[in-house]
């Protein structure tokens, strides 16, 4: 059955600014042929590890349910897959939903600082752990794009082929202006209480956040679908209200604002080109098969930053990399809601790993 699993790490985690975290834990879930080839999935920034539900164990889907399974993309009669929650995350891995454990209290505000490098290294560890010496292709979406692109350039041995689904070398400006609006937003929350809160005191800022995300996250195109037929703007509005609250109360109350801060924060740090000379010389440390996919109308990740990619690892390998686009109405969402176009390209690309 798919479940939540738990490993606690065996040694503390060491931020790369310095901090140690101590007796580190990391939800995970596992599915597939646990003597094959290692897959990884990451998921992206404010999701959980649940990417597939393979078995019906539940009632909830994966954000990748079309792509995992028997005789699928990521075949689980033929492979072990990892879909490991983020360091900092509110499902389960160490964060500021967890109990510190010099304090005995929750972690809070408390809980450090953490880049994408963080996230990266945080998952070898884990991976470690679970007895992983060499993964044979990883996968991911958004955040989850930006971690294994992080994970391939740090340890390029470690890796054998990425996919990288709404992606960037670098954090987009734009991406970051709006994670900076969702901060200062819920930071300006009467109760915010410079992050001593109870999760309650700030739900109405969440819930508005959630509601935002629907807009910043998607295209116009999907609000023009949505009041096809409508006639009258009393009635549009309507229409368009109701899509913008269903769910936004309930996803309030499972996301926890220290816990998105801390991951839109990550995010807002995310240049493979740290600690090198160049983007280029990043770039050089890539000698393994890229598939690399952007959304036609995603406005976090637009199609030019995942072509800058391909290419700069092409100037090194004439065609290791492919850049593909997808078309959606869903905008950045595309990379969750587009499975069957996914499917096509990682189909493609899984040949060519087979052959």
């Amino acid at each position: 059955m798919v479940e939540k699993k738990m490993i606690a790490l065996s040694s503390s985690y060491i931020t790369r600014g310095g901090v140690e975290i101590k007796k580190p834990v990391a939800a995970y879930e596992e599915y597939g042929n646990p003597a094959g080839p290692v897959i990884v999935l990451c998921h992206g920034g404010l999701s959980n590890q649940h990417a597939a539900d393979v078995t019906l164990a539940d009632s909830a889907p994966g954000w990748w349910d079309q792509l995992v399974g028997p005789d699928n993309v990521f075949d689980t009669n033929k492979f072990r897959i990892l879909s490991v929650n983020a360091l900092g995350s509110m499902f389960g891995t160490t964060g500021p939903t967890c109990i510190n454990p010099d304090t005995e209290k929750l972690y809070g505000k408390d809980f450090p600082y953490v880049t994408m490098e963080d996230h990266a290294c945080f998952l070898k560890q884990v991976l470690g752990d679970l007895g992983v010496e060499r993964v044979y292709w990883a996968a991911g979406l958004s955040m989850g794009s930006l971690t294994i692109l992080n994970l391939a350039v740090l340890f390029p041995e470690f890796v054998g082929a990425l996919t990288l689904v709404a992606t960037a070398a670098y954090m987009t400006v734009g991406g970051m202006a709006y994670h900076n609006a969702i901060i200062n937003s819920i930071k300006l929350s009467p109760n915010w209480n410079n992050g001593d809160y109870t999760g309650d005191e700030v739900l109405h800022a969440v819930n508005a956040m959630a509601q935002i995300n629907k807009v910043y996250f998607t295209h116009y195109s999907l609000f023009e679908k949505i009041t096809e037929g409508i006639h009258g703007q009393l009635e549009r509005e309507t229409a368009i209200d109701k899509y913008l609250r269903t769910g936004s109360e309930a996803y309030a109350r499972t996301h926890d604002a220290n816990s998105m801060i801390t991951c839109l924060r990550a995010c807002n740090s995310h240049n493979i080109a740290a600690g090198y000379h160049s983007l280029a010389e990043a770039f050089s440390r890539l000698n393994m098969p890229i598939l690399v996919i952007s959304v036609d109308t995603d406005g976090e990740f637009p199609p030019k930053y995942g072509r800058e990619i391909a290419d700069g690892i092409n100037a090194h390998y004439p065609d290791m990399a492919r850049h593909a686009i997808i078309s959606s109405i869903h905008g950045h969402l595309g990379c969750v809601l587009e499975g069957e176009q996914l499917k096509t390209e990682m189909t493609s690309f899984k040949m060519k790993l087979d052959s």
